[in-house]
């Protein structure tokens, strides 16, 4: 049986081939994903985060255990994938919702991980990746009819990116029916108070429920 504190400690140690290996064993024992990344993925993200501010990793080995998180992802996406109810979400979605990182931002780990969890809750998700400009969400809500779009920001000088969202989506006069939501370290409910967002999310899941709730209303 797998330990899911197996996962978070390789992790953290880079083990990319171990990682992937422990997520798909977990899988194959009927781990829930919300279980696999709360208790191994977010876990070691925590500590990592502790031991970077603690000045006992250096970016490398950061760099290394990113690597072995989008393993991770990527086993848990081919798994989703291959769900009997796959099919069935790909034609009926409860909703879709657009995901990206700011214009500026380039870390996409709380954007992936979020992705991976709408995913599971049957959303469509269409991924803009990482410095996605506000015209570019705004365009790509409107072709997709989405319900939400979630914008991350990992550094404080891409919340610019998040102001020139909502007011463009303002000026294009969509809020009414896609909503907006942000989330990322440096991004607190205040600030969305400020700026007009619809929805902060403090972490990736509540990001999902919130989400789930906006697509459902």
């Amino acid at each position: 049986m797998v330990n899911l504190e197996d996962i978070a400690r390789n992790l953290q140690s880079g083990r990319a081939r171990e990682t992937s290996a422990l997520v798909s064993q977990a899988i194959e024992e009927h781990y829930t994903i919300d279980t696999i990344i709360k208790q191994g993925f977010i876990a070691a993200l925590i500590s990592l985060k502790e031991r970077r501010r603690r000045n006992e990793i250096e970016v490398p080995e950061i760099s290394m255990a990113l690597r072995a998180l989008n393993r991770g992802i990527r086993q848990i996406k081919l798994a989703i994938a291959a769900s009997p109810s796959a099919s069935a979400s790909d034609v009926d979605p409860k909703g879709t919702v657009i995901i990206g990182t700011a214009e500026g931002d380039a870390e996409e780990t709380a954007k992936n991980i979020i992705a991976v969890l709408l995913e599971c809750r049957g959303l469509k998700v269409i991924d803009l990746g990482t410095s996605v400009r506000a015209d570019q969400f705004i365009n790509t809500a409107k072709t997709e009819n989405a319900a939400l779009i979630i914008c991350s920001a990992a550094r404080v000088p891409a919340m610019t990116g998040m102001k020139a969202l909502v007011q463009t989506a303002s000026a294009a006069g969509i809020r009414e029916r896609t909503k907006i939501m942000l989330t990322g370290a440096p991004v607190t409910e205040q600030y969305c108070r400020i700026i007009g967002a619809d929805r902060y999310a403090p972490d990736a899941s509540a990001a999902a429920e919130i989400a789930v709730a906006v697509c459902g209303s």
